[in-house]
């Protein structure tokens, strides 16, 4: 009888499991017991005891199984490249002595495996225990073209002197982080809103930013000068435009001034639709075509 004949199969369980029992059980319990056992006892224990007396027939039992005591391997296995290895623990593996080397030439190339190995322009030193070989050395090689000359080689005009000291400033430049941007940085640097449509010849109605001919036009508008006071109650300037700002002093660039103990407002900052007040009363407004100062 072969091992694949000691196999648990389907009809093995077909005719003794559970499952070929009635749906219903009406036995004793013992006998309701024996129906559950009897494909172990029937089937199960003859074919596990003849595959374990095949086993020690094999001398399995002696080949691969080791006491703690004796020597330290107890588990056996092939690696991917077929080489045998052993373990005492089962999770830490050695390749077998015999197993050797895989030798790859410099493309990769696996070569096939000798018992024996050559080695060329070297000696080789054995002690009984150990194999060193020494390697010789080679022939001299063509010496290879410096940095500046590659440099050279590439459009540098300076020479090997200026070269030399931009090399050793290097590192010092490469770790200058004020003259160099971080990538951070330079994510959120290109993050920002792209140039946008320029308008040449701007409009009042104008939402984009303007060309140099057209700053005058489309920027906020600046106007200076001075007027006199005419000692009435309020006094219109007139600018022909509605500022959206005005700021009003004295010539000695005061805004106020005090009289017996009282401060008199007659300058000072209004916005649009925000005139200036001071002691309850207006003191400075935007109107429509320029200013008008109150008298406080």
């Amino acid at each position: 009888m072969s091992l694949s004949e000691l196999k648990l199969t389907d009809d093995n369980i077909s005719q003794k499991g559970v499952v070929a029992a009635p749906d219903r059980l009406t036995g004793s319990a013992t006998e309701n017991k024996m129906i559950f056992d009897r494909l172990i006892r029937e089937i199960f224990q003859g074919l596990y005891n003849e595959l374990l007396d095949r086993l020690e027939d094999f001398g399995v039992e002696h080949t691969v199984q080791f006491s703690d005591s004796e020597a330290p391997v107890k588990y056996l296995r092939t690696n991917a490249d077929m080489d045998l290895e052993s373990s005492s623990d089962g999770v830490h593996w050695n390749a077998s002595g015999r197993g050797g080397h895989l030798i790859v030439d410099s493309n990769g190339v696996v070569m096939p495996q000798r018992t024996r190995m050559q080695f060329d322009n070297g000696t080789v030193e054995d002690d009984g225990l150990t194999t060193t070989v020494h390697c010789g050395r080679g022939e001299q090689g063509v010496p290879g073209k410096s940095a500046y000359e590659i440099a050279v080689e590439n459009g540098y005009e300076g020479t090997e002197e200026e070269f030399d000291k931009a090399m050793g400033e290097l590192p010092t430049h490469i770790g200058d982080n004020v003259r160099h941007i971080t990538q951070e940085e330079r994510q959120t640097w290109n993050a920002k809103q792209n140039a946008l449509t320029i308008d040449q010849t701007p409009t009042a109605g104008s939402t984009n930013p303007v060309s140099s001919g057209g700053v005058y036009a489309a920027a906020v508008r600046f106007v200076t000068g001075s007027y006199t006071g005419n000692d009435s109650g309020s006094q219109t300037v007139s600018l022909g435009f509605a500022p959206r700002a005005v700021y009003v002093c004295r010539q000695d660039g005061s805004t106020h001034y005090n009289s017996n103990g009282f401060n008199i407002y007659c300058g000072g900052l209004a916005l649009s639709g925000i005139p200036l007040r001071a002691n309850g009363s207006t003191v400075l407004a935007t109107i429509a075509s320029g200013f008008r100062a109150y008298q406080n």
